[in-house]
């Protein structure tokens, strides 16, 4: 992490065949907005927007964000996408109908009471390896989950 940075979550980006679960779970497609909480290196971003979606993708450390706002035009996707160097607690998640997270184990209570308090009904959540310790997910598979926000 970049040494103005005071957080101790770790970066693993997702692998491929977990990219492409997260995909079909979330169905993305024109008209659907988009936001990746941790974008990392934005390969999920960039993901979604080739689907089709309007993708934002939040990233607190300032050298990953770079890194994925640099992907992001050279995918030639910059139109579409989106990575702002932000703290996601920091960011109300009602406008969006897809939320992806790839998140560790501690912050998952917590984003759990965001998600409830603050995203929109229908909203596809998917969550790569880490689930919500109170929310039944819709589908698993390969350690993805997907939640379905009533």
């Amino acid at each position: 992490m970049a040494s103005d940075d005071n957080y101790d979550i770790p970066y693993v980006p997702s692998s491929d065949d977990r990219l492409e679960i997260m995909l079909k779970f979330a169905k993305a497609g024109a008209g659907d907005n988009s936001l990746d909480l941790g974008a990392g290196d934005g390969r999920v971003v960039i993901a979604m927007a080739k689907a089709g979606a309007r993708a934002l993708g939040l990233e607190i450390d300032s050298e990953r964000a770079k890194l994925a706002q640099d992907r992001l035009k050279k995918a030639g996707l910059a139109r579409q996408a989106k990575i702002e160097q932000a703290n996601f607690w920091d960011h109300n998640l009602g406008p969006y109908d897809i939320i992806t997270v790839f998140g560790i184990r501690s912050i998952m209570p917590a984003l759990e009471k965001k998600i409830l308090a603050e995203a929109k009904s229908g909203a596809r959540i998917v969550c790569n390896y880490f689930y919500f310790p109170n929310l039944v997910p819709a589908k698993v598979e390969n350690f993805v989950l997907l939640y379905i926000k009533d």
